[in-house]
């Protein structure tokens, strides 16, 4: 399971990677990504072991959905 500062690293990939988007649809979709990657990563500081395992699922849930809409454009 990752850590707060794996979830900013994360953010970091999408960030770049959105840097280097063809259009702007797919610029905001992955800069939402890092942003939620970002929010993760500070809620995450104060969480216990056991709250941080149920929100990374969901949160990989969340990420895979996304990029599978962008995929699919």
């Amino acid at each position: 399971m990752p850590t707060p500062d794996e979830y900013r690293k994360i953010a970091e990939t999408y960030y770049r990677l959105a840097c280097d988007a063809k259009t702007e649809a797919d610029r905001l979709a992955l800069l939402d990504l890092a942003k939620s990657w970002l929010e993760a990563a500070s809620r995450d500081d104060t969480k216990s072991f056991r709250e941080r395992r149920r929100s990374w699922r969901a949160r990989a849930a969340f990420t895979w959905r996304m990029f599978d809409r962008l995929r699919r454009r």
